[in-house]
């Protein structure tokens, strides 16, 4: 060997900066002169391996030291002012793998004096030189920053010959599984732009195809993860080519190594993720998802809905089961993760087809399996898989007969914001009676206590207590994607929390669904009416001091609604049955209790519910109906002896009872108790034959406590 000029000094070069424009020059021009050299005369194989090793080495450094984004570091302008030999000399070496050193040994030669060193030697540095060309073209795929530099032939090329060498049966060169296994790598790490890897996609999963059927483990591994990166990085173009893999993929499900249980799972996310990404619609027209469902329906059938034999496979019923079984928390156990991937994935899939199979009740049962966890982390898996359901559901036509049936399985489980994401997707639907739907819905919210708060603020949003108008841009994501992109996958159960996170929290959610219209309020007044009076009951019961505000705005949409019904039909307002209701408040809400606080919290209530019908109703049109509730207030019997109740009731009464001045909206913050509203209270007081002293004593002492003797015989008077 004869050593070149430029690579004579690479101690010097190994000191430069790594910004230095110059960083890459020595391996660079080492190549280079490689190229001319044909003979090896110069540069040999060593050489060669050095030059990749220094420039892998070096390439990595400016990675770590720029960001993604930066593509403008000083030595990466080098790498492409040199792009053409780097391509020319890595097809070159990437190729020598596949030359025989042996072929110019004869088999005498052989046999009578055995293999020359030198020649062992010389296959040896073959094969690594071509290897290490191979690692460098893994990075170069890897990483835009490096690829940016090529020109998409250079790069079709390169990749090109890559797939080549992946389609033969077998390499002369030694070391040929290690070999392989790189090559192999390339396709997994490769980020490849559309248009290089575009002439390639039916070359690339030919090699997906003969790495499934490979005969080694670790061969099928290498092809589930290269089919899983290509359907998502590159969905459009790879997942209707692999559609026939997905069988191959489904059956390492049931495999007895763990580890290709593992990334079986990871291949068939990634076909329910690329379904997803291209909004592909389940049709019978629609030839790519049809067959992914009609291959998953027919696996599930056999492996999951079929009858177990203890002398076949254990079926994949058995298998998710048992990850489920005893789980803890452990930074090896990814089984619930696992189980809770392959369930999401099939629902995904099989998509509406899985709502009329026996497999939708072991999905189901699984789930259950899920949410009756005795780790609270583990149970975190629940509700993002659940809601797969909800997004089987909104590819359903409304009218559709299965949508119903659809939506009663969501509604067995509308925990943790799931409710609030079925109302988001059915208020975007346009089916006939979809507002009586949604109200089962929230009815089946009321009537579970882990839904009703959720379904208390979800009523609230109906009846306008948003505050901000809906924008018909606000679109929820349904499905959670680290189910399917591999981060819950590969999640330790500890790291679970973090992935688990849902985009579409119910807060998220409830703010920007739609406000009924005052037409589907009149509609649907009575049903309204019940779910509100069932949520002040609840609100009554439990603190929920955010609410208390939507549930006034509510109850403001459910008058307004009744005021226009009426004027539409020439009727006075309030109707009768409004009318009725403003009457009985005080005795729908205000339940007896020893409880003074509670007797505040009531009456505060009730002052701003009648405030918001005086807002609405002229004081003519509340007469009748504010002596019905004033008496329902006195009958009540309000610990008025407690000053904090007494202060409030004082309010309250004077509200109901005098009429607002002219121009008075009304009397809300007002706090005096004068003497008209003595004499309607009195009045209404003396015709109460139980009448508790105590509650007496302290009524008659309200307004002129020195002069208990007029008080008394007004109170006479005004019996008479």
């Amino acid at each position: 060997m004869v050593p070149s000029s430029s690579s004579s000094s690479i101690e010097e070069e190994a000191g430069t900066s790594a910004q230095s424009v110059h960083y890459l020059l020595s391996p660079l021009e080492t190549l280079d002169e490689s190229l001319i050299d044909s003979h090896e005369e110069r540069i040999d194989l060593q050489d060669l391996i050095e030059a990749y090793n220094l420039l892998a080495t070096r390439i990595k450094d400016i990675l770590l030291k720029s960001s993604p984004s930066d593509q403008t570091a000083a030595p990466l302008t080098l790498l492409a002012e040199r792009s053409q030999v780097v391509i020319t000399a890595l097809r070159r070496d990437v190729m020598r793998v596949m030359v025989n050193p042996f072929t110019i040994i004869s088999k005498e030669n052989e046999k009578r004096e055995g293999m020359d060193l030198d020649k062992i030697h010389y296959a040896r540095n073959l094969a690594l030189l071509g290897q290490q060309a191979i690692r460098l073209t893994s990075e170069l795929f890897a990483f835009p920053q490096l690829y940016s530099k090529m020109t998409v032939d250079q790069l079709r090329l390169l990749l090109h010959d890559i797939l080549v060498i992946l389609s033969e049966p077998s390499l002369p060169t030694p070391h040929s599984r290690r070999t392989f296994a790189l090559l192999r790598w390339i396709l997994q790490v490769q980020k490849l732009p559309f248009n290089v890897l575009s002439p390639h996609n039916s070359k690339i999963i030919a090699c997906v195809r003969r790495s499934l059927a490979g005969e080694k483990e670790q061969v099928n591994v290498d092809g589930l993860k290269i089919l899983a990166e290509l359907l998502r990085n590159n969905p459009k173009l790879f997942l209707g080519p692999a559609c026939d893999l997905l069988s191959d993929a489904l059956k390492f499900l049931i495999a007895k190594s763990a580890n290709l249980r593992s990334v079986a799972a990871h291949a068939v996310s990634a076909f329910a993720y690329a379904k997803v990404l291209q909004g592909l619609p389940y049709s019978h027209k629609q030839k790519v998802s049809y067959e992914l469902s009609r291959t998953v329906r027919k696996f599930s059938i056999q492996y999951i809905e079929g009858e177990e034999d203890p002398t076949q496979t254990p079926s994949l019923l058995d298998i998710l089961q048992s990850s489920l079984k005893d789980s803890q928390l452990s930074l090896q156990n990814n089984d619930p993760q696992w189980a809770a991937v392959v369930i999401a994935s099939f629902i995904v899939l099989i998509d509406v087809p899985l709502f009329d199979s026996t497999t939708l009740l072991k999905m189901k049962e699984l789930l259950w399996q899920i949410s009756d966890q005795p780790s609270a982390t583990v149970r975190l898996l629940h509700t993002p898989v659940w809601k797969c359901f909800v997004w089987a559901f909104a590819r359903i036509p409304a009218d559709e007969e299965i949508s119903r049936k659809v939506q009663t399985v969501i509604s067995q489980d509308l925990r943790n914001g799931t409710g609030a994401l079925l109302l988001h997707v059915m208020m975007n639907l346009n089916g006939k009676e979809m507002v009586t739907r949604i109200l089962e819905v929230l009815t089946w919210m009321f009537d579970d206590k882990s839904s009703r708060q959720d379904g208390v603020v979800l009523l609230c949003h109906l009846l306008g207590s948003s505050g901000t108008p809906r924008s018909n841009a606000d679109i929820i994501p349904i499905l959670h994607e680290q189910l399917f992109d591999g981060k819950i996958l590969d999640a330790h159960l500890a790291d679970l929390m973090k992935h688990t996170a849902t985009t579409s929290d119910p807060t998220v959610v409830r703010r920007i669904i739609r406000e009924l219209s005052i037409q589907e309020t009149i509609d649907h007044w009575e049903r309204l009416h019940e779910l509100w009076t069932d949520s002040v009951k609840y609100l009554m019961k439990n603190s929920m001091p955010d609410i208390q505000k939507p549930i006034c705005t509510a109850w403001k949409k459910l008058l307004r609604a009744d005021l226009e019904s009426c004027q539409k039909q020439d009727q006075a307002a309030p109707s009768p049955k409004v009318a009725a209701i403003l009457g009985r408040l005080c005795d729908e809400f205000a339940y007896k209790t020893s409880d003074a606080h509670m007797e505040v919290k009531q009456i505060q209530f009730l002052r701003m519910l009648w405030h918001v019908a005086q807002r609405l109703f002229s004081w003519s049109q509340l007469k009748e109906t504010s002596n019905m509730l004033l008496t329902a207030i006195v009958r009540r019997d309000f610990q008025i002896g407690d000053m904090t109740v007494q202060a409030e009731w004082l309010k309250l009464s004077r509200l109901v009872a005098v009429i607002p001045a002219s121009g008075e909206k009304g009397l809300a913050d007002s706090s005096a108790f004068d003497s008209q509203t003595w004499v309607a209270v009195a009045r209404i007081w003396t015709s109460i034959d139980d009448v508790p002293g105590d509650n007496l004593v302290t009524f008659l002492k309200l307004i002129f406590p020195c002069v208990s003797f007029w008080l008394t015989s007004s109170l006479f008077t005004v019996s008479k």
